[in-house]
């Protein structure tokens, strides 16, 4: 893999964390007549998601700035 290609992958990890964001904003903002024990359990789920997503883009980020300046030594 090179660079641009972990730069595509950060970019689209980006886009998910946007859109369950998003999703996220709206459940909590939206006033459906839902059990809130089950409101509850589904941005939970989210924001878990958002977390974990999040955690993978820091790693592929570092992947990618080590590759970077690995190749700027030689």
């Amino acid at each position: 893999m090179t660079p641009t290609d972990f730069r595509s992958r950060i970019h689209r990890l980006e886009q998910l964390v946007a859109g369950l964001s998003k999703e996220l904003n709206l459940w909590k903002d939206c006033d459906v007549p839902i059990l809130y024990v089950d409101r509850l359990e589904y941005t939970r789920g989210i924001d878990q998601a958002v977390h974990g997503l999040e955690t993978a883009r820091l790693a592929i980020v570092k992947v990618c700035q080590r590759i970077e300046e690995s190749s700027k030594r030689t």
